[in-house]
């Protein structure tokens, strides 16, 4: 509710172009917020909080840094690739002993 209140203040004062593409692209994206919500609450309920909460931050953590190499292409050299994979194997290492 206080996302909701902020952007009707935000849109009354800026006045923002709103065309059907950019309230597409919101409405998709809330609708795969409101997805992965879902799973996760359902998630905490089957297996508990104390293993479901570091498996939902850590996943969340090694697939936004994969989504950002590989559909916006942040990492451009070598260098950043093998930093993204050690990253990647750690974080899987600490879920793994959580």
């Amino acid at each position: 509710m206080g996302a909701f209140v902020f952007a009707l203040i935000v849109f009354l004062f800026r006045m923002p172009t709103l065309t059907w593409q950019i309230f597409l692209i919101g409405f998709i994206g809330g609708l795969l917020w409101v997805i992965g919500q879902f799973g996760q609450f359902n998630s905490m309920k089957y297996m508990g909080v104390s293993v479901a909460s570091p498996l939902s931050s850590g996943s969340q953590l090694v697939i936004g840094g994969l989504l950002g190499v590989f559909a916006f292409t942040n990492g451009q050299n070598k260098f950043n690739y093998s930093r993204i994979y050690c990253d990647g194997c750690f974080g899987s290492w600490v879920l793994f002993l959580s």
